[in-house]
């Protein structure tokens, strides 16, 4: 056999490795799809729709229900996006940062209950003015939703 040979053989043999690699990785690191808790419409965020199919006609009472620590976040432009997010994370995406949003949260602080490794999902609420990912997150798990405004060192509780 020819080097070249060789080496187009060895190419390929890697691309297969790395692909069937990354195939598995990314049907593991994939959020799980979570259904709502609630089937009834939802606030208006980021161009949500209600029941009737206007922009900003459902009812903020469903959002207090499911979400009843949102309440904490300050209201305007932060907790529409951190709203914006949830809905995002309950509709599957699409999401801003899609090679940092849904990946493990590792809870190295330990500022969450413990749970394994890969109980935890991170998601980007953007930050408007921020030339990066800003700080604010969402941080998934099971059925909780917790909020950072800065970077994992305190969460609020979003769910029940």
């Amino acid at each position: 056999m020819s080097k070249r040979f060789r080496l187009v053989v060895l190419v390929v043999l890697l691309i297969g490795v790395w692909a069937a690699t990354r195939k598995s990785n990314v049907s593991e690191g994939a959020p799980p799809r979570e259904t709502p808790t609630s089937s009834a419409p939802r606030e208006d965020a980021a161009g949500q729709e209600g029941a009737d199919g206007q922009p900003g006609s459902a009812k903020p009472s469903t959002v207090d229900k499911d979400y009843p620590g949102l309440a904490q976040v300050p209201a305007g432009e932060e907790r529409e996006a951190v709203l914006a997010t949830l809905l995002r994370i309950e509709r599957g995406g699409p999401f801003p940062y899609p090679n940092n949003d849904g990946v493990v949260f590792e809870n190295r602080e330990r500022r969450l209950p413990p749970k394994p490794r890969g109980f935890y999902r991170e998601y980007t609420v953007p930050t408007p003015g921020s030339r990066d990912r800003g700080a604010r997150r969402v941080v998934t798990g099971g059925q909780a939703r917790y909020y950072s405004r800065n970077h994992y060192k305190s969460f609020e509780t979003l769910t029940p």
